[in-house]
């Protein structure tokens, strides 16, 4: 009884193995000049060649997110102008040179830290947080929060499915920094572009 129910084990694997090299599966590519077996036709959106993914327009697709995975030093797309608008007086920044890749500049009261990210990681690890905000027409969808009065976080996506950027500015004057916050955005996308 074994031996009979292994046999037949192995004939529905062997035949599923002549099905799979004779019926690739849906969205399989074929070699070129390559045609379906006959009397087999494709269906219609297998007749095209697969689309590139599109990103939103305005968004910079893939190119953005190719250009940040190959940032180091997020210091390095922001310039000595955009920063001294958000920290006047700030020394330095402090470049952690690890993922997620972080650019801190502090004067002892207001900070600017700006990050990029391979994912969205942000507040609430990419569940948006209460009192989100969108921020239309930033990278491939963008959102703001206040998570205290004197803090706001930007979320900008660099496609929809992968990367991100950060820009967080703790001021205690409890102004609202958040035009500045996306300006530096701005500033930053510019750069990868």
């Amino acid at each position: 009884m074994k031996r009979a129910v292994f046999v037949g084990l192995v004939g529905l694997v062997l035949s599923a193995c002549g099905a799979s090299a004779t019926n690739p599966p849906a969205g399989a590519s074929q070699p070129a000049g390559g045609s379906p077996p006959a009397g087999q036709s494709q269906p219609a959106s297998q007749s095209q060649p697969p689309a590139q993914s599109q990103a939103p327009a305005g968004s910079g697709g893939g190119s953005v997110l190719d250009a940040a995975g190959k940032v180091t030093d997020v210091c390095t797309l922001l310039t000595a102008e955009i920063t001294a608008k958000v920290i006047p007086s700030a020394p330095p920044p402090q470049s952690q040179k690890f993922p997620p890749y972080m650019c801190t500049y502090f004067d002892g009261k207001a900070e600017l830290q700006v990050t990029l990210s391979p994912a969205d990681t942000g507040v609430g690890g990419g569940v948006p947080a209460p009192g989100t905000v969108p921020v239309p027409g930033l990278g491939a969808g963008a959102t703001v929060v206040h998570p205290s009065s004197d803090d706001v976080y930007l979320t900008v996506l660099l496609t929809l499915d992968q990367g991100a950027l950060y820009v967080e500015i703790n001021d205690p004057s409890n102004k609202d920094r958040k035009d500045d916050a996306i300006a530096v955005a701005q500033a930053v996308l510019a750069a990868l572009h």
